[in-house]
């Protein structure tokens, strides 16, 4: 198929919409991690995942989540993805 211009912007604005979903769920995140809620919080960087796989922070407050529920083989998968991710991801 090809991509038109209008086409192109759907897709631009696809990609900004998805962006500021994992921001949202990531600040959701945070906030249940901050009130204790390791759960609710694993879910939401789950999701952030989901949508922007290469962002190294939410891989990493996952992983200390997960150490919070003494999921210990879960956070250091979390935590070496983390690192694996390249420097120039931004997460």
């Amino acid at each position: 198929m090809k991509k038109t211009f209008f086409s192109r912007i759907e897709l631009g604005k696809s990609c900004s919409e998805d962006k500021r979903k994992a921001q949202v769920y990531f600040n959701q995140g945070n906030e249940k991690f901050y009130f204790k809620d390791y759960h609710g919080a694993i879910a939401d960087y789950t999701k952030v995942i989901e949508i922007d796989p290469k962002n190294t922070m939410a891989y990493y407050y996952r992983g200390c989540a997960k150490i919070h529920l003494q999921d210990s083989i879960g956070a250091i998968e979390d935590l070496n993805k983390a690192v694996e991710i390249p420097l120039t991801s931004k997460g």
